[in-house]
């Protein structure tokens, strides 16, 4: 057993001699337009100048050290690079893996009458996607027309705050996948109506707990943290402070009643990296701090798994409930010292303990008598590295192990790469094609093991994780709409064999839910707004579950009619024209008895042969995807039954004078008598 009293001085100074393993890989990551000096020789351990191989348009280093970013938005667009240097006069050298994020767009506000550039995959078929976060209410707005009306619809999953009839409307997307907002503008007689695809991202979960919340004056309490898809935190502890860590411990110093706030944040990136919205979920605690002060416990530092240690109160004439936990919540018995203000402890295993101390019937009564918590850290010979075991091909994802002040980490990945953070706590990993990964990492705290009662041995331990690599299918292709009753077609980019995909369409349609292996042909006979879900049978076989996304099934009327003569002579050409209250349309005509027998334009010239039967028939499709057509419209055509009226046509000769009395004649003889 090890014993040893924690009063620190000074550290030991260590010679050695310049070696390939004194230089640190280091992991650099910021957003462009941001200044980044970052002094990359910290955590090497030698001193000297050192050069850069090669040369960067994006990036100088000093001989001292001292990384620079130099802006240039053409040579240094949004990615990940590599630098290399080393010390003059010697053959190895380190890596700096750096990631330039791309600056986060503005979720929360989003101008739909921007110009924009379509975006490859997820919804829209190669219209533009705008994102957004679950549960978060978003401002759509276009540059208001005072002429206009305008109407707003959201697709399935989005509830519409206050009007929805002016150039702005507020949206909150209650459901993770794709949808649709619509927008109709009408201008006096014409109307225009445009669908933008949404696709909705998962917000995380944020939730914390704490061993109690009530506390005393000048007391520490440690939160812990229990929030699920999330990358990053923010704490408001209500009295002006905060803090960025994982699971803080605050101390408040004035009495009263506090709400503590933690941000849960996740930071999204497409497949290319690039950053869409970052989604936040909050959770809130009510603390209350009494008006008197906690007793103070000492000492709390960082120990190794094993160590025996000695904790103690300056709060006299009381009695005295000491308890000791190990993280899991189980009870460690304590050595000597329970009644007393002094105890001694065996600590088990880590990653951390907790030290409890109850005051009662204090003399005098200057000591709150609430429960006051510490939190030891002890590092652990083996440790649980936290993440994801089952993760997507080219996903990033984030391991972490416990913080323990002054700890070194090495992380060894295969099937992956280390992005950010290899020799510290937390890592991010961007994972391969797989199918399998592993994590392995070596920590150590060189401090504690030049202690008294340590050796190189002690203060160091392993954590191992393994990880399944499997593929993410999409589904393709994702238009916001379809014809109706026109095949529609959709497909996996992946097949699902043995036991394939289950397809469901909601409202219900006839067949369906459906298995089918890769692909399926629905058609719609009613129009309106549809909802499709697929996903594989065997859950192990891909990384992700169910796919969905929201379209409109559209139905365009017919022409509103077709003007020119309807009674008509056989071997005339007569012109005729549909007319529509539709705008961006193109007319096909189908003719009987006439030529020409199909014409697509407006209008149309029919030439009417001698014998019927005549018909005229038109209809009109849309110019843009998806080309939706009507149905046709017709109209008879009938020949006019008089030989006099129609066949005949006779014609006035020109007079012959005689006797000065004009003569006037017809060219024909009509069969009937004639009247002038």
């Amino acid at each position: 057993m090890k014993t040893r009293t924690y009063i620190f001085s000074i550290l030991l100074l260590f010679s050695y001699s310049l070696s390939a393993q004194e230089l640190k890989n280091d992991t650099i990551c910021f957003t462009q337009g941001e200044a980044m000096s970052v002094d990359v020789t910290l955590n090497d351990m030698f001193q000297g100048p050192v050069m850069m191989l090669g040369q960067s348009q994006c990036f100088d280093l000093s001989p001292q050290g001292i990384l620079t970013y130099t802006p240039n938005a053409d040579a240094c667009p949004c990615g990940e690079y590599q630098i290399r240097y080393k010390p003059f006069a010697v053959q190895f050298s380190a890596t700096v893996y750096i990631t330039i994020k791309c600056p986060k767009p503005n979720c929360s506000l989003v101008d739909l009458s921007e110009p924009v550039s379509p975006t490859s995959g997820g919804v829209g078929n190669g219209k533009k996607i705008y994102h957004a976060c679950e549960d978060s209410p978003v401002t759509y707005f276009v540059t208001n027309d005072p002429n206009a009306t305008y109407l707003w619809t959201a697709g399935p999953g989005g509830s519409i705050s206050g009007p929805n009839n002016t150039h702005q409307v507020v949206v909150s997307w209650a459901n993770p996948g794709a949808t649709t907002l619509t927008l109709t503008t009408t201008i006096g007689m014409t109307t225009t109506t445009m669908t933008f695809c949404i696709e909705v991202l998962a917000a995380p979960i944020a939730s914390f707990t704490t061993l109690m919340n009530c506390v005393c004056n000048n007391s520490p309490i440690s939160f812990v943290n229990t929030s699920t898809g999330a990358s990053s935190y923010y704490w408001d502890f209500g009295d002006g402070n905060n803090s960025t860590a994982t699971s803080p411990t605050h101390v408040y110093n004035t009495p009263g009643t506090y709400t503590v706030t933690l941000y849960a944040t996740n930071d999204n990136y497409d497949s290319m990296g690039n950053p869409l919205c970052c989604c936040t979920d909050t959770a809130q605690m009510i603390i209350t701090v009494d008006e008197l002060p906690g007793p103070n416990i000492f000492w709390i530092s960082t120990l190794c798994e094993g160590d025996t240690s000695k904790y103690w109160t300056d709060a006299t004439n009381c009695n005295y409930i000491w308890t000791v936990t190990e993280a899991d919540g189980d009870t460690i018995n304590i050595i000597t010292g329970q009644g007393t203000d002094t105890i001694c402890v065996v600590w088990p295993t880590g990653p951390y303990g907790n030290v409890t101390l109850e005051l009662d019937n204090c003399a005098p009564a200057i000591w709150c008598e609430k429960p006051v918590t510490v939190t030891v850290p002890i590092i652990s010979s083996v440790s649980q590295i936290a993440g994801d075991m089952a993760v997507c091909a080219g996903a990033k994802e984030t391991y972490t192990l416990p913080k323990w002040n002054g700890t070194i980490y090495d992380w060894t990945v295969t099937g992956g790469m280390i992005v950010s953070g290899d020799s510290m706590h937390e890592v991010v990993i961007m994972w391969g094609n797989g199918p399998t990964g592993s994590i392995h990492v070596d920590y150590w705290n060189p401090f504690l093991q030049g202690l008294p009662g340590h050796d190189v041995e002690d203060c160091k331990g392993v954590a191992d994780k393994n990880v399944v690599i499997r593929p993410k299918y999409s589904l393709y292709p994702t238009p916001s709409s379809i014809c109706v009753n026109t095949p529609a077609y959709f497909s996996t980019d992946m097949s699902a064999a043995p036991l394939g995909f289950t397809w469901t369409i909601s409202p219900a349609t006839g067949g369906f839910p459906m298995i089918s292996n890769q692909f399926i042909t629905p058609s719609f006979a009613n129009p309106g707004n549809y909802k499709i879900c697929v996903f594989p049978n065997d859950p192990t076989q891909f990384c992700n579950d169910t796919i969905c996304f929201t379209f409109e099934v559209k139905s365009i009327p017919p022409p509103d009619s077709i003007s020119g003569n309807k009674l008509i002579c056989p071997g005339d050409t007569e012109l005729y024209t549909a007319w529509s209250s539709q705008t961006g349309v193109q007319y096909d005509w189908i003719v009987t008895g006439g030529t020409p027998s199909s014409f697509t334009g407006n209008p149309i010239s029919v030439t009417w042969n001698n014998t019927g039967p005549y018909s005229l028939s038109v209809k009109q499709s849309e110019l843009a995807s998806p080309f939706c057509m009507s149905v046709y419209i017709s109209c008879p055509v009938t020949a006019k039954p008089s030989m006099v009226h129609c066949l005949l046509h006779p014609a006035i000769i020109a007079p012959t004078v005689s006797n000065l009395t004009p003569f006037y004649q017809l060219s024909q003889l009509a069969p009937n008598s004639i009247g002038w």
